[in-house]
């Protein structure tokens, strides 16, 4: 999957489905972390939550965006 495909099926998330994914992600986020430290996860997770924060209709659910990504953190 190219990362076009990756940020255009992140943008048509809508509900649960986005939320969730920001959970994932922020949970994949521990993972760069010591002790295992992989660190080019980083470029997967990082554009892939700016993506799911930017496609939110409003502020108010980038802010739930945010919120989920940061509780899997």
């Amino acid at each position: 999957m190219t990362f076009l495909k990756f940020k255009s099926h992140l943008e048509d998330l809508r509900g649960f489905k986005k939320y969730a994914t920001a959970f994932l992600l922020g949970a994949l986020l521990t993972l760069t972390a010591p002790p295992l430290g992989i660190f080019p996860l980083l470029f997967i997770i990082v554009p892939g939550f700016a993506t799911l924060a930017r496609s939110a209709p409003t502020r108010g659910k980038s802010f739930f965006t945010g919120w989920a990504f940061g509780s899997g953190y």
